[in-house]
C-alpha cells in the first residue's frame, strides 16, 4: 500500500442537524462507559439503526476480514480488514451492536454491519478518554489511498481487466455487417435475425483482447464526523501512517462528554454506482458487438446442460421477453434499477426486493448469477455480477 502520511486536516461532517435533542438528551444522561445498554441506546440516538443491515449474531467477530475483491482471479486477490490498535474487553452483542469497552480509559468501542459496508463507532466517555483513535488497515497488495475533497478516502487497489486489442471494434462489425448484409444501427436489426444469421453471428471469432491492471477503486473510508453530549458537531480529521489510520477529534474546554465519533467503512454503494455506469454505457460497445454478444452467449447457454449455471441462465434469459432485442432491453433496464436500489438502499435490502418483485426482476439476478463471468464479460458487466455474487451466497 502507498505510503501516504499526510492527509490534510479535514472539518467533521455535521450530523448535529439529524440528532434528535429529546433522546439525545436522555440517552446522554443514562448513559455509562461500558454498560452496554446505554451504549447502545446513545449510539442509536445519534446514528439510528439501519434496518436494511444484516443482524448480528452472538458469534460475530467485530474485527473480522472482509471481501473486497472485484474477482476471485484478479491481481487485488485477497481480503481486506480494519481493527482498533488499543486494549479491550471480549464483546459483547447488544440490539445489532458489537460492543467493546476500555473503562479505564473512558472509552466504548462500537461496531456494526451498514447497507453498504461497515460503521466504527467509538463513544469517549471523559476528557481522559484517548482523542486519537488508530485503526491497522489490512487492504489488497499495492492498493493505494486517496483523500477526497470531502475528507473521505478511497481505497483503490490494482486489478485485472480484459480490454480489446487496436482493431477488434472494427472487425467486428464489418463481420455483423456482413452477416447482415447492412451496419447494425439499433438493437430493432436483432427482432428479425433468422436462425442462420444467429448461427453465422456465434461462429464469428471473439474478440481478441489483452489483460491490463488498472488501479480501480473498492471501497470508501467516510469522511468522519463526531458528535458531543451537547449535540454539537466536533472537529475531527484522518491522518495516515503506513497502514495505521488514526481520527483525531478535536475537544476543548466547551466540549460536553460524551463524545461520539465515527468513521465508517462502505463498499457496496461503490460497486453498485460502477455497475449503474456500466449498463448506462453499454451502448458505448456498438450495436454489432451487442448483437455478437447475444449470439455468442446464448449459443453458449442454450447448449449447456439445463442443470447446470449456463442451463439456468438460459431458462432465466427466456423469461425475460420473447425476442433477443426485448430480452436485452428488460436485462439492462431491471439490472440497472437493481444497481440504484443497491446504491441507496444496500445489497441486501435491493436484492429482498428485486427477487420477490416480479418474474423477470428474479430472472435478472438468476441470470447475472448463473451465467456469471460468461454473461458479465459479455456485456461488460461485471461489477454487476459481482453485487449479486457477493450477496447471493
Amino acid at each position: 500500500m502507498a505510503d501516504n502520511t499526510d492527509i490534510s486536516t479535514q472539518p467533521s461532517v455535521d450530523i448535529a442537524q439529524q440528532i434528535n435533542p429529546e433522546e439525545h438528551d436522555k440517552a446522554v444522561s443514562n448513559h455509562e462507559t461500558g454498560e452496554a445498554s446505554s451504549i447502545a441506546a446513545l449510539i442509536d440516538a445519534v446514528a439510528p439503526h439501519d434496518a436494511s443491515a444484516s443482524e448480528l449474531t452472538i458469534d460475530y467477530n467485530p474485527w473480522a476480514e472482509f471481501d473486497l475483491n472485484e474477482s476471485k482471479g484478479n491481481a487485488a486477490s485477497g481480503d481486506a480488514g480494519i481493527e482498533f490498535i488499543g486494549e479491550t474487553e471480549p464483546v459483547e452483542i447488544v440490539d445489532n451492536l458489537a460492543i467493546s469497552t476500555n473503562k479505564s480509559e473512558d472509552l466504548d468501542l462500537v461496531q456494526r454491519p451498514t447497507a453498504q459496508g461497515e460503521q466504527f463507532l467509538t463513544v469517549l466517555g471523559s476528557e481522559k478518554a484517548p482523542t486519537q483513535l488508530s485503526y491497522e488497515l489490512d487492504l489488497p497488495k499495492g492498493s493505494e489511498l486517496k483523500q477526497l475533497d470531502d475528507g473521505s478516502i478511497e481505497i483503490s487497489a490494482p486489478t485485472n481487466v480484459e480490454v480489446d486489442l487496436p482493431g477488434e471494434d472494427q472487425r467486428i462489425e464489418a463481420a455483423v455487417a456482413e452477416v447482415f448484409g447492412t451496419k447494425i444501427t439499433s438493437l430493432d436489426d436483432l427482432d428479425n435475425i433468422t436462425d442462420e444469421q444467429f448461427d453465422e453471428l456465434a461462429s464469428i471469432p471473439d474478440v481478441e483482447t489483452k489483460t491490463i491492471t488498472q488501479m480501480q477503486p473498492l471501497a470508501t473510508i467516510e469522511a468522519p464526523w463526531a458528535v458531543d453530549g451537547a449535540g454539537n458537531a466536533v472537529n475531527t480529521n484522518y491522518t495516515l501512517d503506513g497502514n495505521t489510520l488514526t481520527q483525531t477529534v478535536e475537544v476543548g474546554a466547551d466540549t460536553v462528554f460524551p463524545v461520539v465519533a465515527d468513521p465508517s467503512w462502505t463498499w457496496w454503494a461503490e460497486k453498485g454506482a460502477k455497475c449503474v455506469g456500466s449498463l448506462v454505457t453499454l451502448g458505448a460497445f456498438g450495436y454489432a458487438k451487442i448483437s455478437l454478444g447475444i449470439a455468442k452467449l446464448v449459443t453458449k447457454m442454450s447448449k449447456a446442460s439445463k442443470t447446470s449455471s449456463l442451463g439456468k441462465a438460459y431458462a432465466a434469459w427466456n423469461k425475460l421477453g420473447t425476442s433477443n432485442k426485448a430480452k436485452f432491453n428488460e436485462l439492462i433496464a431491471r439490472a440497472k434499477n437493481f444497481a440504484q436500489d443497491v446504491v441507496k438502499k444496500g445489497a441486501s435490502s435491493a436484492f429482498a426486493k428485486h427477487r420477490k418483485q416480479s418474474t423477470k426482476s428474479a430472472a435478472m439476478l438468476v441470470l447475472l448469477r448463473e451465467g456469471g463471468l460468461v454473461v458479465a464479460s459479455v456485456f461488460g458487466v461485471k461489477s454487476c455480477f459481482e453485487v449479486v455474487r457477493e450477496v447471493w451466497k
